[in-house]
């Protein structure tokens, strides 16, 4: 009895690493197979492998269908600084005096290499390809190091920006990641400001951060849209159309979200996050 029961008990598992195998093979032609419902739904090892195999398929299509959506950025996007950067190096091949020209080839060039790596990390972000980095301590040092370093950039364009930091930020989050979000939001503030405005940014412990400007706001009906990437809303010719949207996503890998409100003068940005799981 002993062996007739072990026999079938290895027939019936050698059919479900079969069916296992087969869906494998399918995966490799098709990842949008779904797994197999009866393996999927086991509470034994095979199933625990049938839906580490599914969320496996699952994260490449979506790096996959990110590289497709980096492709048609870089083919639409990147054309618009190519041909002013070609402009300039023309005109400079024809003119007595090409020195003249460089600082307008050095913004091309510059703009250039702004866009390809915000696409670059919007991509990296939308894919999950981002290997954060948690960290809970010292960050109203962060906080404010990086205030006085935006502080001294506004300062530059006539505009003052005033900073309130708790003394005890208890958060996890990643450090340059963080640094990559407040800088799209407050050097966009900053380039829409005008010279006599000012910039409040406000970091409370949880972790909430406000920034309010006073450039005016955005269209109610447009609030939404510029989180999308390359939509620029209001008055935000000349940016990429990119800093909102990589904000949002690190936003959201910090349990978090960004809201956008218009205020009486300007616009609020919120960053309301819970921090890095795990």
């Amino acid at each position: 009895f002993s062996v007739i029961l072990a026999w079938g008990l290895s027939r019936l598992t050698a059919r479900r690493v079969g069916a296992l195998k087969r869906w494998s093979h399918e995966l490799a032609e098709d990842l949008h197979t779904p797994a197999p419902r009866a393996l999927a739904k086991r509470k034994d090892e095979l199933g625990d492998l049938t839906r580490s195999l599914e969320g496996m398929a699952g994260q490449i299509q979506d790096q996959l269908e990110a590289q497709r959506a980096l492709t048609r950025m870089v083919s639409h996007e990147v054309r618009s600084p190519l041909t002013r950067l070609k402009l300039v190096l023309d005109l400079m091949e024809r003119a007595e005096d090409a020195k003249a020209l460089l600082p307008r080839a050095n913004n091309a060039i510059q703009s250039l290499d702004t866009l390809i790596e915000q696409m670059l990390t919007l991509s990296r972000l939308e894919a999950n390809a981002w290997s954060a980095e948690p960290q809970s301590d010292h960050w109203s040092e962060r906080f404010r190091g990086w205030i006085q370093e935006w502080s001294e950039q506004a300062e530059e364009k006539g505009i003052r920006i005033h900073g309130k930091v708790d003394n005890q930020i208890r958060f996890v989050g990643d450090e340059s990641l963080m640094h990559i979000a407040l800088d799209n939001l407050v050097r966009n503030a900053i380039s829409l400001s005008e010279p006599g405005q000012s910039l409040d940014i406000l970091v409370r412990d949880g972790l909430l951060v406000q920034i309010e400007d006073q450039a005016g706001g955005i269209p109610e009906d447009q609030m939404e849209r510029v989180l999308e990437p390359f939509v620029q809303g209001g008055n935000q010719s000349g940016s990429t159309g990119l800093g909102l949207p990589i904000a949002s996503q690190i936003a959201r890998l910090h349990g978090g979200q960004l809201t956008l409100a218009n205020i009486p003068a300007g616009l609020r940005v919120s960053l309301s996050l819970s921090g890095l799981s795990g």
